[in-house]
């Protein structure tokens, strides 16, 4: 699994969260980013934490045509050699 840091400062290479895409997942309402320059792998389950004060593993969900332009972005991300893919865990 891929996770990248959602930001609120703008990253030299990033994908702006658009307010709703925000809403939707729980975030505030201040411009946010997902930092395209890089990515921690992990194996699922390893290293996943419960959200403090709220239980659970989910903020809110991401729609469909968002979530496909993230995973675009960052596959050419890494395609290109821009990305840092940061291996966790094992």
């Amino acid at each position: 699994m891929l996770f990248a840091a959602v930001t609120h400062s703008e990253p030299a290479l990033g994908l702006e969260i658009p307010p709703e895409v925000c809403r939707l997942a729980g975030l505030d309402r201040r411009r946010q980013w997902v930092s395209l320059d890089q990515f921690n792998e992990e194996r699922w389950p390893l290293g996943l934490s419960e959200i403090p004060g709220k239980g659970g593993f989910v903020y809110g969900r991401l729609p469909e045509g968002f979530f496909r332009r993230l995973v675009e972005a960052a596959r050419a991300a890494i395609a290109k050699r821009r990305a840092a893919l940061i291996r966790r865990g094992d």
